[in-house]
């Protein structure tokens, strides 16, 4: 087993991220977390950032690239704060890390975790300032939205050439895809375009032979602006990549794993954020269903719309916002 490195908590400047990537919930927590730890060391570098939580070893290794400190245990120490991301809190654990940290930030989609003892909750859904009671310790909507900064040029290059002919498909499913999306996206692809290189992001070791198209199967990677960069479209099994993409200006398609997913999706789709294709569990693998879905997708009516909605809603200030409200508060209150 790999060795654990060693995390420094003795520190006031200290922000302790709690999150995990694994089959069960996949990377979109760890991602966006990843990623606003780096864009917080990169305005303070005083502060210093570690993490703590069940990891894969995609995971382990983009830490440690970084010389980002992590562990399985979390240390009882009230000398730094704590970030939250992830879905299986309830109020008394994070009452018990409030209790032990000095301030406690929460990633949370669903406005689930509106508690006393969390002094900033984030959700930076789409529309999620329209659907939440705001206050003074939310930070709602695209305005926070955490993107990583290699996507600034593939945005800009998008910017310039925004309609592009089909040749490149991205197809990322995350977690462990128990309602096999990947293959539902796959077979029903195939009889939807041809001549078309599709590229499979994850661990798939299964895979439908194409007639009409070809694939090649990569593992997770780090710099996914080179794969937004490559493609045309982004088809998604919902999460962080349906954001991602929509920022880098790329028209995407969601297959939902699960009801909040589709939800999420359903909102974005309104204003032409995102195409849903429905709840994977719903739909059987040679569904005529997709297919449909897949052919309305990909007008180039449909096309253009997201990309011009796309162009409007994503703020490329976002990231520095919400590390400006994060490094405010840890400041003001210290």
């Amino acid at each position: 087993m790999r060795a654990l490195m060693p995390c420094l908590v003795n520190s006031d400047n200290h922000l302790v991220i709690v999150c995990d990537a694994n089959t069960e919930v996949g990377l979109g927590h760890f991602s966006r977390c990843f990623t606003i730890a780096q864009a917080l060391m990169s305005r303070n570098q005083d502060l210093t950032v570690s993490f703590f939580g069940n990891f894969n070893d995609f995971a382990i290794k983009k830490l440690e690239k970084a010389q980002i400190s992590y562990s399985q245990q979390l240390p009882l120490h009230r000398g730094y704060s704590i970030l939250v991301d992830g879905y299986q809190h309830n109020e008394q654990s994070l009452q018990a890390l409030a209790q032990h940290g000095k301030y406690l930030f929460v990633i949370d989609d669903f406005d689930v975790y509106n508690f006393a003892c969390v002094d900033l909750i984030i959700n930076f859904r789409f529309g999620a300032e329209r659907l939440i009671d705001n206050s003074s310790k939310h930070c709602l909507g695209l305005t926070f939205f955490p993107f990583q900064p290699q996507f600034i040029p593939v945005r800009k290059k998008r910017m310039q050439t925004p309609n592009r002919e089909i040749k490149q498909i991205l197809v990322v499913v995350g977690g462990s895809d128990r309602y096999d999306v990947a293959t539902k996206l796959l077979i029903a692809l195939d009889e939807v375009v041809s001549g078309c290189q599709i590229t499979l992001l994850g661990e798939h070791p299964q895979l439908p032979a194409l007639t009409h198209n070809s694939i090649v199967l990569h593992p997770f990677v780090e710099d996914m602006a080179a794969y937004y960069s490559s493609a045309d479209i982004v088809l998604c099994g919902g999460g962080l990549v349906k954001y991602e993409s929509g920022f880098c200006l790329v028209a995407n398609a969601a297959l939902a794993q699960t009801p909040e997913q589709q939800l999420d999706t359903q909102i974005l789709a309104r204003s032409q954020l995102s195409y849903d294709l429905g709840l994977a569990s719903e739909l059987d693998l040679n569904s005529d269903v997709l297919k449909v879905k897949l052919k309305a997708f990909l007008h180039p009516e449909q096309l253009q719309s997201q990309f011009e909605s796309m162009r409007y809603h994503y703020d490329t200030d976002s990231t520095h916002n919400l590390v400006s409200k994060i490094l405010e508060l840890i400041h003001v209150k210290t």
